[in-house]
């Protein structure tokens, strides 16, 4: 029995002369959730349990789920009660019967939602650049109960710092790909983390959130990765607010700050020495009135207008249209 997910304390077992009978094992649960190993020995080539679970009387409790990575057979139940016995038995084996191993470990912390580990906001890069990683592991980890299935994952939590944040995903270690969820809780899917990543920009701030990943190496085994998080704010034009255009005459007016912004040096127009924030829309008539108003008193804001050289460009931009009278706004 091992009080970690690793296999430091492993049984040998022999079906030789097992015949028809399987051979009974018993343990006593350390955690909720345990992974059970059963690895066959040469020349055997595949073992495994009878995926069912006993209490210390032999009566039936539950199935348990498994699957089959280089011929071993992973068990893995999630509803032990700690301090409780258990039982479980072994088949004699394939294609003849033989020595195998068996091994029993707890399961990672974060195995499940409600468990995830806490992502800090320290942890968020507040540039494009991916300075800060959030390092993980899917070793010693179960599937959750939530479609798709037959994950081994694992799961973290963050809080939302601002509306729109990014989400990147890399293998390491010998990893050969590596994939994510976000929900809004533990099942209100938000968008998939694939190899191109995921951006989010309704979140709330403040709002609790949950990532669910899965990796894997080349054969099949749980494997290694590292999570970039981008809490971008409209400093950049990279990750601009998005405003709608208004029908008609009347304004619904949206709030915003230069509090904590950086200067863009934007070369195309004027002042760019200035701690500026961006927003973007898109035009559905050929005028639009926009208007700023400021809302600190002595604040004089100004602002530009900008046009995509393309619809794919981001930041590729030329200036169109600027305003910098700090009493008659466009």
């Amino acid at each position: 029995m091992n009080s970690s997910i690793n296999c430091t304390t492993i049984q040998t077992g022999n079906s030789s002369g097992q015949g028809s009978t399987y051979a009974k094992y018993k343990f006593v649960a350390t955690s909720e959730s345990h992974l059970i190993y059963i690895t066959p020995l040469s020349p055997m080539t595949s073992i495994g349990s009878t995926l069912k679970i006993f209490n210390p009387a032999c009566d039936f409790i539950s199935y348990i789920g498994y699957d089959y990575y280089n011929s071993v057979q992973r068990a893995y139940y999630n509803n032990f009660t700690i301090g409780n016995e258990y039982k479980f038995d072994v088949n004699n084996g394939f294609p003849t019967e033989g020595d195998y191993q068996i091994c029993i470990t707890e399961t990672v912390p974060n195995d499940e939602c409600t468990s995830g580990t806490i992502i800090p906001t320290a942890s968020f890069n507040t540039t494009c650049n991916c300075d800060v990683m959030v390092s993980g592991s899917c070793v010693g980890a179960t599937p959750s109960n939530i479609s798709p299935y037959m994950w081994h994952d694992v799961w973290y939590s963050f809080v939302a710092t601002t509306t729109t944040m990014t989400f990147a995903l890399s293998p390491t270690n010998g990893s050969s790909s590596v994939s994510g969820i976000v929900y809004s809780d533990c099942s209100t899917y938000l968008g998939f983390i694939g190899s191109s990543g995921l951006t989010l920009n309704n979140l709330v701030i403040g709002n609790e959130y949950s990532i669910r990943i899965k990796a894997n190496n080349s054969d099949g085994n749980p494997g290694d990765f590292e999570m970039c998080i981008r809490a971008l704010t409209n400093d950049y034009c990279d990750n601009p607010v998005t405003l709608t255009p208004q029908a008609g005459t009347s304004c619904s007016p949206t709030t915003g700050s230069n509090i904590g912004a950086t200067p863009s040096n934007n070369t195309y127009c004027i002042l760019p020495d200035k701690k500026d924030v961006w927003f973007q829309f898109t035009a559905t008539a050929t005028t639009h009135l926009i208007k700023v108003v400021s809302t600190t008193a002595g604040f004089y804001p100004s602002f530009f207008v900008f046009r995509k050289k393309t619809a794919a460009s981001s930041c590729d931009m030329r200036c169109i249209q600027s305003s910098i009278d700090c009493t008659n706004f466009l």
